[in-house]
C-alpha cells in the first residue's frame, strides 16, 4: 500500500487553477500506485484535497480517503464558519 497525507492552511485562495493542478498531481500519484489518502479534516486545504480524492474515486474506484480527526467531530467543527461559495 502506498499512501499520501494532506495538511495545509485553512485560509487560502481556492482557485480553479489550484484545484485542477491538485487533481492532475493526484491522478499521477494514483497511476504510480498510491491508493490511500489521509487528511486531517480541517476546513481549507485539507477539505480541498478530500473533495479532489472523492471526485477521482469516480474513475479510480479502488482508492480510499481516510479522514483522521484530531478530536471528536463536534468539537472540531464547533467554530467553523462557511463563507459563501466555499465547499
Amino acid at each position: 500500500m502506498k499512501s499520501i497525507s494532506f495538511t495545509g492552511h485553512r485560509n487560502f485562495d481556492n482557485s480553479t487553477e489550484l484545484t485542477e493542478s491538485l487533481s492532475k498531481i493526484l491522478e499521477k500519484l494514483i497511476n504510480k500506485g498510491y491508493t490511500d489518502f489521509y487528511s486531517g479534516g480541517a476546513y481549507g486545504f485539507d477539505t480541498m484535497c478530500e473533495i479532489a480524492v472523492l471526485n477521482l474515486r469516480n474513475r479510480y474506484t479502488y482508492i480510499k480517503l481516510h479522514v483522521v480527526l484530531p478530536c471528536p467531530f463536534e468539537e472540531m467543527t464547533k467554530k467553523w464558519t462557511y463563507p459563501p461559495g466555499h465547499y
